[in-house]
Parts: C-alpha cells; structure tokens; sequence
C-alpha cells in the first residue's frame, strides 16, 4: 500500500515544520524531497474461499493505491 495524508508523502508539513522558509538550504530541499516520495508498507490482508480482504481507515482528504503482487509459488 501507498498512501498519502498527513503523515505520508507530505512535505508541505515539513515545510511548515521548517519554518515555512522562503528559501531552501541544498539539505531542506532533499529533506523536502525525500518526504514527497510515496512509500510502499505492507498491508494485513485474508485469503479464504478465492477473495482477498483487508481493512483500512483513510482520513479525510487522503488517498491509498493498494497493490497485490502474485507469484507462481503461491
């Protein structure tokens, strides 16, 4: 699962965290990009009967892309 909300993939929060600077030093800048990135975490899922289920909760004004990978040993 990839997401993006307050705590995920939001540099904006960093930003402001920073001071909200005008300017960007070379290291808040990479800092900056860095937290724009979205990150791959694993979700809990259940197999059962041929269906896959999972529960997630998003916050307001967030979006989730959750991916399944499937190989021939499964």
């Amino acid at each position: 699962m990839q997401r993006i909300d307050e705590d995920h993939a939001n540099p904006r929060r960093l930003w402001k965290e920073m001071g909200a600077p005008e300017y960007l030093s070379g290291g808040q800048l990479d800092k900056l990009q860095d937290a724009s990135q979205l990150k791959r975490e694993p979700l809990d899922y259940r197999y059962a009967e041929g269906r896959i289920e999972f529960e997630i909760t998003l916050p307001a004004n967030s979006v989730a892309v959750i991916g399944f990978e499937f190989s021939a040993d499964s």
